[in-house]
């Protein structure tokens, strides 16, 4: 048996990683969704922008946001762009009733979600509404304590901020220890929670 030799593993973060790759290979392509193309410089660039705007609209390392909508180039450029300021994405399954949407943006406490209009015929929008009602008024809403911000391609309300026109500076920080935290529909329980990494084993039995 021939046992290959295999370089040591750098240890990096989702953006070096991702600014490593769009340096090497600046024109392949890194996504392919829907008939919809971009490059690793492209996905770089846009990840770089909408950091930016996530940082100007108050998120920093460690806050957790929410992003519900459908397979698109947006929900991977926004899943990078919130790992390259350490905060922590919450996918909200496109699925869920508006309970169990309710239950994951307040337990996983969401202080911005980033929301499609329509998707499978469905309207998040009204969903939201139905569940917060100080989107159209003032956020945050008793409801969802922590949201102060909803991110959509409609404009809402007063609390809406559907564009990220303010950009700030983003100084370099490392990532948490939880990149992505997912609730699934459970047969048991109203939703399972998993966490991604994985925290590492406790030293008790």
């Amino acid at each position: 048996m021939t046992i290959r030799s295999t370089p040591d593993w750098k240890k990096q973060t989702l953006a070096e990683t991702l600014a490593a790759v769009a340096t090497a290979h600046p024109q392949d392509e890194a996504l392919v969704i829907s008939g919809r193309r971009l490059t690793y410089a492209e996905l770089r660039d846009d990840v770089r922008e909408i950091a930016l705007g996530l940082r100007a609209l108050g998120i920093n390392r460690g806050d957790h946001v929410a992003v519900c909508m459908g397979n698109s180039p947006e929900w991977m450029i926004f899943f990078y762009a919130a790992a390259s300021i350490g905060a922590v994405t919450v996918p909200v399954n496109t699925r869920f009733k508006a309970d169990e949407m309710l239950y994951c943006l307040k337990q996983a406490d969401v202080k911005l979600l980033f929301v499609a209009d329509r998707f499978l015929k469905i309207d998040f929008i009204a969903m939201l509404r139905g569940i917060c009602p100080g989107v159209d008024k003032k956020l945050p809403d008793s409801a969802l304590p922590l949201l102060h911000t909803v991110v959509g391609p409609v404009i809402v309300g007063v609390g809406l901020a559907y564009t990220f026109t303010e950009c700030v500076p983003v100084p370099a920080q490392p990532l948490p220890s939880v990149t992505v935290t997912v609730y699934v529909v459970g047969t048991v329980m109203l939703l399972n929670v998993a966490v991604w990494p994985l925290p590492p084993p406790s030293d008790q039995a």
